[in-house]
């Protein structure tokens, strides 16, 4: 190889370096300019959040404060209310003595009464005495007689309670 032939190819290994080097360079560039951009796209949406936040804490806060004036010792709304059910008490008495004598009357309340008095009568019979009435319950249940004569017995207070609310 001649020298002008070396000296060409060292130029054109020097071009490729420097165009290698440029290369590298703008892409450095490139990110560099592309971080910023995030960056600035990340805080143009700041405000929108941020004011979507204020509106946020502004409608919470606006809630509680009502909340808070309306409860309490001297809330207008409860003296209002309070006079309005004063004002029609005769009319709310005669609503819920109506409705009373109409549920007390009905079966499923008297079932109801009656199931929730055996199993209190029988948690109290149980819980009052340990394991005493174990043996004697298992063989109660076994026995049909005995089970007509407690729903029986049962049935019966009810009804004399219930008669004596009415009276």
């Amino acid at each position: 190889m001649t020298a002008a032939e070396q000296k060409s190819i060292d130029r054109v290994y020097e071009l490729m370096s420097k165009i290698s080097d440029d290369n590298n360079k703008f892409k450095s560039d490139v990110k560099q300019l592309v971080d910023v951009l995030n960056v600035k796209v990340t805080e143009k949406h700041t405000p929108i959040q941020l004011e979507g936040n204020i509106m946020e804490t502004l409608k919470s806060s606006m809630v509680k404060a009502i909340e808070e004036s309306l409860k309490g010792y001297n809330s207008p709304l409860l003296k209002l209310v309070s006079s309005v059910v004063d004002s029609r008490s005769t009319e709310l008495r005669e609503i819920i003595s109506s409705s009373f004598d109409q549920v007390i009357r009905t079966d499923d309340f008297k079932k109801s009464i009656i199931v929730a008095f055996s199993h209190k009568v029988a948690k109290t019979i149980i819980s009052n005495n340990d394991g005493l009435f174990d043996k004697v319950s298992n063989e109660l249940k076994q026995d049909a007689i005995f089970k007509s004569k407690m729903s029986i017995a049962v049935s019966n207070v009810v009804e004399e309670c219930i008669k004596g609310v009415g009276n």
